[in-house]
């Protein structure tokens, strides 16, 4: 410990010498660097002050371009909005709901028809204006044809419907009749046999009378012929009221049958116009559904014909706008590699051909 402890002493000694050696040996280059870092600050702040007021007016006019190129920039943007805008509205006066009339188809294609493209209102995009307005003047004109073949259909199956009312009103009325008509008879004939009854019944009673007067006048003289009379007498009537039972029974029987069968032609014709009046319904049903069905596909293909032209024109513009976009960037680049070439000599070793091809492509480019 006391070794470890000597040498320890001995270590610490030396280090704190090295220490304080590095601190004066490194003293002279200390302040030697101060002095210089503090002689480029002063260079550095006057620098910068010469440069500050440049810098500031390079970036003022370069935020001037900036701002005046996105103001040019936002006012196209805006321009070529509007224009789009006037296009998107010819495009909607063929947006019409399903089951417009033709009169309003008629309106919105007049109303389109006065809509001028012009210059002024559509700038390069008045051909693509004229066009869309053209397209949705030929949608309106097949929604107004197709408007008054659906309208003269509704028409000609409500003038369908109203006749099959006005005949079935006429089967009904004559079907009343007939009724009407069955019960008189029926009534008639059951007067008629009333009567019948009646004046049988009343020649009964005469005979009746007839037939006691002659036994009060001839009871004095024949007591055995009053009982043989009595006894015919009974028998007579026995027979007449079976004669009159049967003869009833047989006219109730006769009109009943003659009910029954007045009533089962009634159920019958009622069941043959009903059923002609049903198939006549579902006919005309299936008809308008047929109809319907039709005019609705119609519709549709219409809609789809309409968004896909809608989608093309769409594609078409954008390639068009893009096309414009990068052609004059594509002549200028090109007129500054044929200026290069030229300055370089290089078009000497440039095919003659390729030399002139090109030189007039850049004129054409530029004229258009």
């Amino acid at each position: 410990m006391d070794i470890a402890k000597k040498d320890r002493a001995e270590v610490r000694g030396l280090r704190t010498a090295l220490e304080a050696k590095r601190v004066e040996i490194k003293a002279p280059a200390l302040e030697r660097s101060r002095l210089i870092d503090a002689e480029a600050k002063a260079l550095t702040a006057e620098l910068v002050a010469l440069e500050k007021p440049i810098d500031d007016q390079i970036k003022a006019e370069e935020a001037r371009k900036e701002a005046e190129k996105a103001a040019k920039a936002e006012a196209e943007r805006k321009a070529a909005a509007a224009v789009q805008v006037r296009i998107d509205a010819i495009r909607k006066f063929a947006m019409l709901p399903a089951g417009t009339k033709a009169a309003a188809v008629k309106v919105a294609i007049e109303y389109l028809t006065a809509v001028e493209v012009s210059l002024e209102a559509f700038g390069d995009r008045a051909g693509e204006a004229m066009q869309v307005k053209q397209q949705t003047l030929n949608t309106l004109s097949d929604m107004h044809d197709g408007a008054l073949e659906f309208e003269a259909e509704q028409a000609r199956l409500v003038a369908e419907r109203e006749a099959l009312a006005r005949q079935r009103a006429e089967q009904e009325a004559a079907a009343e009749a007939e009724r009407v008509r069955v019960a008189a008879e029926r009534k008639a004939e059951v007067d008629r046999l009333a009567l019948e009854r009646k004046a049988f019944e009343m020649e009964q009673a005469a005979a009746r009378a007839e037939a006691k007067k002659r036994e009060d006048a001839d009871r004095a003289r024949r007591d055995e012929e009053d009982r043989l009379a009595r006894e015919a007498r009974a028998a007579e009537d026995k027979r007449i009221a079976d004669a009159r039972a049967a003869l009833e029974a047989e006219q109730l029987a006769i009109r009943q049958a003659e009910q029954a069968r007045i009533d089962a032609e009634a159920a019958i014709e009622r069941k043959r116009l009903d059923k002609e009046a049903a198939a006549e319904r579902q006919r005309l049903a299936n008809e308008l559904a047929e109809k319907e069905a039709e005019q609705l596909a119609r519709a549709q293909e219409a809609e789809k014909k309409a968004a896909a032209e809608a989608e093309r024109l769409r594609k078409a513009a954008a390639k068009l706008a893009a096309a414009q976009k990068a052609g004059p960037r594509l002549l200028a680049a090109l007129e500054a590699l044929l200026h290069e070439c030229t300055q370089d000599g290089v078009s000497e070793r440039i095919d003659r051909a390729v030399s002139e091809e090109a030189y007039a492509a850049v004129e054409e480019g530029t004229a258009a």
